[in-house]
């Protein structure tokens, strides 16, 4: 059996960049999530007729787990640090 590796290389400016930024965008992430939601409620509340109060008790539900989803791109936050500090720095 043959296996091939592959070696991830990372700029500094990259690894400096995700540094700075990656908790702005773990933020945004979960705004944008949020305001999403409430607009499909919307639209949902306005046009829907049929199992629309079923409909909103789901998204409900769905909107009460995005700490839960959250803590899922934290999670993605931490494994790309992980791999950040394995790769192969370059400075170019």
């Amino acid at each position: 059996m043959r296996t091939e590796t592959a070696k991830l290389v990372v700029i500094d400016l990259v690894a400096q960049e995700y540094e700075r930024n990656k908790e702005q965008v773990a933020n945004k992430t979960a705004k944008r999530l949020s305001q999403e939601f409430k607009q499909v409620k919307a639209i949902i509340s306005e046009f829907a007729d049929k199992d629309r109060a079923q409909t909103i008790d789901v998204l409900n539900d769905i909107n009460a787990r995005l700490p839960l989803l959250t803590a899922a791109n934290y999670a993605t936050i931490f494994r790309v640090e992980k791999l950040i500090e394995s790769a192969e720095k370059n400075n170019h």
